[in-house]
C-alpha cells in the first residue's frame, strides 16, 4: 500500500493551488508548489505560509503567523488542526524600481496582495488625495498603454464595477455628484501614457504611505519579565523598531546586519507561559566591543515563532536552523549571512560569496565523472574523478569536493567561500581550482593529488623521505604561503594534513574552507562555536579568536615541526585545553632529534609569542631556501661518502641525458677510465 498523501488547498492572491502532500511534506515544499501552480518561478525565499490574516481598521496594524519552512504537513496538522493556508509575501523590498527590475513577477503578487490590504481598510482611509490618486491608477491599470480617451476607458470600465467602487468613502463624500467622474478624466489625461508597471510602482508607492504595509507589528513586552508594553516593529525601513506608549514613530533599535545571536526561551508565569526572544546585537562595527542583549516577552509562541522567522528572511538565512520547529528551550544561532535575493534596496547587506564571479568558472556537470570516495570532508564526501574539458579532450584526473543537499545556505556559502579564495590564486604550491558546479548538489573540481594528505605521506615512508626531503617541503609551502600573505589572505588550518603531495618531491596548499581574504585590515575576528586546530593555534587566536598573518606564521612553524619529526601531531598527549595552557605560559614543541639547530631557532622566531615580532613569510622564504639547499647539498656529499660506486652511476646516468654528452658520445668508453673526473668537469662546465 502507498504512503497517504492529502489533497490541500492553498489561498494566494491570484486564486487557489492545490498541492499534493505526504507526511513529511514540509512548508517550504509546500511553498514550491504553490508558487509553481500560480506560475511564480522565482524568488521563493520572499514568500510564506501563513495562517488566517486578521487585521485590525484602526490601526493598520497587520499581524500575521508564519509557518515554520521545516514544519512538516504531519507537524501542520498536529499543532494547528484543519485551517487556512494562504501564500504571502513576508519580505518587503525598500525599493520598488529595483525589485521591479530584478523579479516582475514577485512584484505584480506583492501589488496583488496589498491591494487587498488596501481594499480591507478601505473605510478607515483618511487622506483623501492620495486615495483618490490610487483609484485614478486602479483604473488605468485595467488597460494600459491604451489609447482610449479618458471618457471612453471610464464608460468602458463602468461596465464591469461602478466608478464609485474604485475609492474610498473619504473620497466620494469630497466629490459630489459628476464630480468625481470630472476629477478622474482629467488626471487620467496625466497619466494616459502610463504602462502596467508605471501604474503598479505609484500605486505601490502609495500603498506604502497609506498602509504602512512593509513592516510587522506584534504586541510584546519590551524587557524581561513583564516588561514595558509595546509594538514591535520589523521591516527594511524600520529594521528592528519599538513603539512605546502610543508614540508617533517608532524607536530604532538594533540594524539587521548587527544581529549576532538569537535567543529563545519559554517561561512559566502564573497566568500562562510567556516566550521570550532575545537579540544579542554587535554595537560596534569594529567587532570590539561586547554584545548586548535585547529582550522581548511574547504572550504566544505563534509571535515568538513569526519574530524569529522574520529575522531569518530580512537578516539572511539559517537563524532558523538553530529553531527547529519554532520556540524551544536553548537554542542559540550563529550571525546570518545574506540569501542571494535579500529585500530589494536593503541598505544593510552583508558580504556574500561574488557568486557572479564564481560563474565564470562553472563547469558542466556532464564533463566531470565521479569514480570513487578519496574520504568526508566538512560539508560532504569528497571524489576522485576525471574532468574532460571538451570533445576529445585528454581526461584530468581531479578531486571533487560535494555538499550534501540538507546543508543550510549559510554552510553553502561557506563551501563556495573555498573555491572563490582559490580562484584568486594560480600557484605551483597551491592546489589547483577547475571550477564548480553551482546547482544542487553543488561541486568544486579541484587539483588531484595521488600521494594524499603529506602527513599519512611521512608515516608511510618515514626511511624513504630524506631531511633534505622534508625541509624542501617547508621551503616549498612558504613559497605558497608568501602569495597567500602579498595578497592579504588568512588560511587559518595550515597543518600537514593539509598539505597535499602532487610527486615524491613536491607539496601543494590545500583546504582553504577556513581562509580569509583581509581586505584592508591586518586581522579579523571570528565567531565562537566553531571547531578549531587549537594544538596549532598562537595564544592570541586561542583566546582571542583573533586571526592575522602573524598567527599563520605560528601555525606554519607548528606545519614545519609535524613534517620533521615525520607526520608527528603536536602535543599528541595533550587535550586540546592543556596545549593552550602549555603554550600560554611560555612552554614549546621540544626540538626533534634530526632538526637541525638553525632550522628548531626558525620555528622558535615563528612561535615568538608577541604576533609583530615573527617573521613574515617573506623573510623566512630566502632563510628556508638556504637551509634546503644547504641539507641537498650535505646529504649528497653524505651519499657520495656512503655510495661511491652508486653516486658515479647516477653522475654517468646524468651526463648520458645531458646535451654534451650526445656531443661527446664517442668519449663514452672513457667514462670509466682514470680520465672520468676530467670528462666530468668537462660536461659539468
Amino acid at each position: 500500500m502507498g504512503e497517504v498523501q492529502d489533497v490541500i488547498t492553498i489561498y494566494t492572491n491570484v486564486g487557489y493551488a492545490k498541492v499534493i502532500c505526504a507526511a513529511e511534506t514540509t512548508v517550504k515544499e509546500m511553498i514550491g508548489m504553490a508558487m509553481r501552480t500560480v506560475s511564480l518561478t522565482s524568488s521563493p525565499q520572499l514568500y510564506c505560509l501563513q495562517l488566517a490574516q486578521s487585521t485590525t481598521a484602526k490601526s493598520h496594524l497587520f499581524s500575521r503567523h508564519i509557518l515554520c519552512r521545516s514544519l512538516t504537513w504531519a507537524e501542520l496538522k498536529t499543532f494547528y488542526g484543519p485551517c487556512e493556508l494562504m501564500l504571502s509575501i513576508c519580505l518587503y523590498p525598500t525599493k520598488f524600481e529595483e525589485a521591479a527590475r530584478n523579479d516582475r513577477s514577485t512584484l505584480c503578487y506583492l501589488h496583488q496582495q496589498t491591494k487587498e490590504l488596501y481594499y480591507m481598510q478601505f473605510a478607515a482611509i483618511e487622506d483623501v488625495e492620495m486615495a483618490f490618486e490610487v483609484g485614478c491608477l486602479d483604473i488605468r491599470s485595467v488597460l494600459p498603454g491604451s489609447k482610449l480617451s479618458p471618457k471612453d476607458l471610464i464608460d468602458l470600465v463602468e461596465k464591469v464595477r461602478t466608478l464609485q467602487s474604485f475609492f474610498p468613502p473619504c473620497v466620494t463624500n469630497h466629490y459630489k455628484g459628476r464630480s468625481l467622474r470630472r476629477a478622474v478624466q482629467n488626471y487620467l489625461l496625466k497619466i494616459k501614457h502610463y504602462t502596467e508597471e508605471d501604474c503598479v510602482l505609484d500605486m505601490l508607492n502609495r500603498y506604502l504611505i497609506l498602509l504602512q504595509f512593509d513592516r510587522d507589528v506584534i504586541k510584546c513586552s519590551f524587557g524581561a519579565g513583564y516588561g514595558i508594553p509595546a509594538e514591535l516593529v520589523i521591516g527594511p525601513r524600520f529594521q528592528v523598531s519599538i513603539t512605546v506608549e502610543n508614540a508617533r514613530q517608532p524607536r530604532l533599535l538594533a540594524y539587521f546586519a548587527s544581529i549576532r545571536q538569537v535567543l529563545v526561551s519559554r517561561t512559566p508565569c502564573p497566568d500562562g507561559e510567556r516566550f521570550q526572544v532575545r537579540l544579542a546585537i554587535e554595537p560596534s562595527p569594529d567587532h570590539s566591543g561586547p554584545l548586548e542583549l535585547i529582550t522581548f516577552t511574547f504572550y504566544s509562541q505563534e509571535d515568538a515563532d513569526t519574530i524569529v522567522h522574520l529575522l531569518e528572511g530580512y537578516c539572511g538565512e539559517s537563524i532558523g536552523a538553530a529553531f527547529h520547529h519554532g520556540s524551544s528551550d536553548q537554542h542559540l544561532g550563529r550571525r546570518p549571512s545574506r540569501e542571494e535575493f535579500l529585500p530589494n534596496g536593503c541598505p544593510y547587506r552583508f558580504r556574500e560569496v561574488e557568486n557572479s564571479e564564481l560563474r565564470k568558472v562553472e563547469i558542466p556537470r556532464s564533463n566531470v565523472i565521479l569514480e570513487q570516495v578519496l574520504g568526508e570532508g566538512q560539508f560532504g564526501d569528497v571524489y576522485k574523478g576525471v574532468y574532460t574539458k571538451y570533445a576529445h579532450a585528454e581526461p584530468i584526473p581531479v578531486a571533487v569536493k560535494t555538499c550534501k543537499l540538507e546543508t543550510s545556505l549559510e554552510d553553502r556559502q561557506q563551501f563556495l567561500e573555498e573555491a572563490s579564495i582559490l580562484r584568486e590564486f594560480s600557484h605551483p604550491h597551491i592546489v589547483r581550482l577547475y571550477g564548480i558546479c553551482s546547482e544542487d548538489p553543488i561541486w568544486v573540481i579541484m587539483e588531484y593529488a595521488p600521494f594524499g594528505e603529506l602527513r599519512h605521506y611521512l608515516l608511510a615512508n618515514q626511511t624513504n623521505v630524506s631531511l633534505s626531503m622534508r625541509i624542501t617541503f617547508c621551503y616549498q609551502i612558504v613559497t605558497a604561503l608568501t602569495c597567500l600573505e602579498d595578497k592579504k589572505c588568512v588560511h587559518r588550518d595550515i597543518a600537514a594534513r593539509n598539505i597535499l603531495v602532487a610527486r615524491e618531491d613536491w607539496v601543494k596548499l590545500a583546504d582553504f574552507g577556513m581562509a580569509k581574504m583581509l581586505q584592508d585590515a591586518e586581522e579579523f575576528r571570528a565567531d565562537k562555536g566553531r571547531k578549531m586546530p587549537i594544538k596549532w593555534m598562537p595564544p592570541e587566536s586561542i583566546h582571542h579568536r583573533r586571526f592575522s598573518t602573524a598567527s599563520d606564521v605560528w601555525m606554519f612553524g607548528v606545519c614545519m615541526w609535524e613534517i620533521i619529526t615525520g607526520g608527528v601531531k603536536p602535543f599528541a598527549d595533550l587535550t586540546n585545553a592543556e596545549a593552550a595552557d602549555l603554550v600560554t605560559r611560555g612552554h614549546r614543541l621540544k626540538r626533534p632529534a634530526v632538526c637541525p639547530s638553525n632550522l628548531y631557532t626558525l620555528m622558535l622566531e615563528c612561535w615568538n609569542t608577541n604576533p609583530q615580532l615573527r617573521p613574515s613569510f617573506s623573510s623566512l622564504k630566502p632563510r628556508l631556501r638556504e637551509l634546503a639547499a644547504q641539507s641537498r647539498s650535505i646529504t649528497e656529499t653524505e651519499n657520495m661518502n656512503e655510495n661511491p660506486s652508486e653516486a658515479s652511476e647516477q653522475l654517468l646516468s646524468q651526463v648520458k641525458q645531458s646535451s654534451i654528452f650526445k656531443e661527446l658520445h664517442i668519449m663514452y668508453p672513457l667514462i670509466k677510465s682514470p680520465q672520468y673526473h676530467t670528462i666530468s668537469f668537462l660536461v659539468s662546465s
